[in-house]
């Protein structure tokens, strides 16, 4: 069968009521990857739009009144003074410590995925030893009074675009690579024939160099820990103005850094996400783990920073115990839907795993979960993610909007993948997963949607 345009990818073929072999499971035909936000145009306007929203968000927040009228003297900011040399230096080393943190001898040894061409990569999830090597380094500047705690705050405007710069940079090395490599590399961005698209969302589905996985190392470490130095040096900066951290801000960095640190504890799980086996590394999440994670989810602990060094408010002890149980409540509904979810799937043998109600689908070794959280809504992980969010946000207090972008926009985020991870499921799945919808009928919110 001669090549299509779009290249000749592997697809699953469901065959319902018997065992499909992996010779059955996997073949080739020519077909047209359906574009994803918009195709071209979609790809085009969100590679310019959000990184100027992100520079202008986080310099709203650094604002004393993070009010919508401030947009207005964002203006008059001398754009010249946005990007630093001094900047970008302390981005690209911190890029470069958590690549190399990759190579650390310690970890766990996990296998990914069989990828389409039936080969399976395996991954050294040792992300939990860089937190903790990052935090011990964070504890020394502390100590010894490096300046580089008061840089991150006074100059959170200069790294951000610093990283949104070497988010692009690496995003355009990324592109020219993926033109050398075999096309049984490539994600099904890479056979959509079209190069603003495949810039944004990545040609290349397991970029490697030097023994590191780009897109593995990427998708946690300099986002999510970044993310938490960034709370760290707001409390030590705001220690330092008031002689205390406030507990509204105290709450927040303690909650985050608990989520942090419980993503990288189960880091292997990552493995079985969209991003890893689906998404080629390109500039949305090379943009995301690079600058809109860690400058974007650290919005409250910046706010709260600010406003207690020029307004100190008294949070009341019965709403910061309320805050608390909201998270609590989030965090255990997260945690514990995806341990069923990752234990159903890694030891389907196993005597808790076979006692759970489940759906067949006809393909080897993949059964539809539907009892537990899963028997509740189809991703009660979502769910306890956005509560967990917006127990964040309500530590601001209510007298400003903009530390409530994040959950928002968690809300949107989350609701858009929840559709997408339903087309694709119902594409491998076929009336298996139609079974399993109306088995469990609401998607996050039970009872509502």
């Amino acid at each position: 069968m001669a090549d299509s345009p779009y290249g000749r990818r592997p697809i699953h073929t469901i065959k319902l009521g018997r065992q499909t072999s992996e010779d059955d499971k996997l073949r080739y035909v020519d077909v047209k990857p359906k574009l994803e936000f918009g195709g071209t145009i979609g790809a085009g306007l969100l590679t310019v739009a959000l990184p100027l929203f992100l520079v202008a968000y986080v310099a709203l927040l650094h604002r004393t009144e993070p009010t919508l009228t401030a947009i207005a003297n964002i203006r008059s900011v001398d754009l010249k003074s946005l990007f630093t040399f001094e900047a970008f230096l302390i981005v690209f080393a911190w890029f470069s410590c958590s690549l190399l943190s990759y190579l650390i001898p310690y970890g766990r040894n996990v296998p990914g995925r069989r990828l389409p061409d039936g080969s399976v990569l395996h991954y050294n999830c040792n992300g939990l030893i860089f937190l903790l090597i990052a935090l011990v380094g964070f504890e020394v500047a502390y100590i010894f009074n490096v300046q580089v705690i008061d840089y991150v705050v006074v100059n959170i405007v200069q790294l951000t675009v610093a990283s949104i710069v070497l988010s692009f940079v690496l995003s355009v090395l990324l592109f020219i690579r993926s033109l050398s490599v075999p096309k049984s590399a490539l994600s099904d961005a890479g056979y959509s024939g079209n190069a603003i698209y495949g810039f944004f969302m990545g040609r290349e589905l397991n970029p490697r160099i030097f023994g590191i996985d780009l897109k593995f190392t990427c998708e946690l470490r300099p986002g999510l820990v970044g993310w938490l130095l960034i709370d760290l040096c707001a409390c030590a900066v705001n220690f330092k103005q008031t002689g205390s951290v406030s507990p509204s801000l105290f709450f927040v960095t303690a909650a985050q850094g608990l989520y942090i640190a419980d993503a990288l504890w189960f880091e292997e799980a990552i493995l079985s996400t969209t991003d890893i086996t689906c998404e080629g590394f390109g500039f949305m999440l090379a943009f995301g783990d690079l600058a809109w994670v860690p400058f974007l989810y650290c919005s409250q602990a910046i706010f709260l920073m600010n406003a207690e060094s020029h307004t100190p408010q008294a949070i009341p002890h019965w709403f910061l115990i309320a805050l608390i149980a909201l998270f609590v409540v989030g965090y255990v509904i997260f945690r514990s839907a995806n341990l069923q979810k990752n234990n159903f799937r890694s030891q389907p043998n196993n005597a808790s795993s076979t006692a759970m109600k489940s759906i067949a689908t006809g393909v080897k070794d993949r059964r539809l979960l539907c009892d537990g959280w899963w028997g509740w809504v189809r991703h009660p992980n979502y769910l306890g993610d956005i509560i967990m969010a917006f127990s964040w946000s309500l530590a601001c207090g209510f007298r400003y909007t903009a530390p409530y972008f994040y959950p928002f926009y968690l809300c949107v985020l989350l609701v858009l993948r929840a559709e997408r991870d339903e087309r694709s499921s119902l594409r491998k799945y076929g009336s298996a997963w139609t079974t399993y919808c109306q088995e469990v009928p609401y998607r996050i919110i039970p009872g509502i949607w």
